[in-house]
């Protein structure tokens, strides 16, 4: 898929199906009853549309952010980023669990979240294009062995 569409265009589309189905979650999963048959459906629906866009939001957010740093920095900078990942993983599930008996406010937070992501994303689209790499910067810079 990157071959034939940008990163971009992949995080948009990715954040706006997670927010179609946070929406999803949000509306239909509280106000079904989970005895009756609508709602494994429905739940089935959101799990998938979620958990096949995550791929997409993760590859393409960090193929942007290694595109727009600096070379000299993408090092520092993916540090950060994983750290922010890392005490995400730890605090989602912290967070998911006391709000266990009340989904509909865990799922509207998550979807407030997304949504600003999402007109981030959408608002700052044409500052996402890759910065075409002029011939001289390809070129590998010269070694002086006087600096030895």
């Amino acid at each position: 898929m990157a071959k034939k569409f940008r990163d971009q265009t992949m995080l948009l589309f990715s954040l706006a199906v997670l927010t179609t189905a946070l929406l999803i979650g949000v509306i239909a999963l509280p106000l079904s009853d989970p005895s009756t048959q609508k709602f494994p459906v429905v739940f089935i629906l959101f799990v998938i549309l979620v958990y096949f866009v995550q791929p997409f939001i993760v590859v393409t957010g960090t193929s942007l952010f290694i595109q727009h740093t600096k070379a000299d920095q993408q090092g520092f900078g993916q540090g950060i980023q994983r750290a922010v990942v890392s005490v995400a993983v730890i605090f989602s599930p912290l967070y998911a669990g006391l709000l266990l008996d009340e989904l509909w406010i865990m799922l509207l937070s998550l979807l407030i979240m997304v949504g600003i992501a999402t007109s981030l994303v959408a608002i700052f689209y044409r500052l996402f294009q890759p910065k075409k790499p002029d011939e001289s910067s390809a070129l590998i810079p010269p070694v002086n062995k006087n600096d030895n």
